[in-house]
């Protein structure tokens, strides 16, 4: 997403997709072939991915 997407989606709600996270950045497109998916089914709110440790973007990243 960009700066000014992040505008426009100020103050609604979204989704933030969480996983473990791990060394294996084929493991971690898993989380983000997801986020694409729920983001094709509603282009409307914001989907955003992070993962708990290991791999970035971390949860406050996530958020941010």
């Amino acid at each position: 997403m960009t700066d000014r997407d992040d505008r426009v989606h100020a103050g609604r709600r979204g989704l933030l997709l969480v996983d473990h996270g791990s060394r294996a950045a084929e493991a971690n497109a898993v989380l983000e072939t997801l986020a694409g998916r729920l983001r094709e089914r509603d282009p409307s709110t914001p989907i955003r991915v992070a993962h708990l440790e290991i791999a970035p973007p971390a949860i406050d990243e996530g958020l941010a």
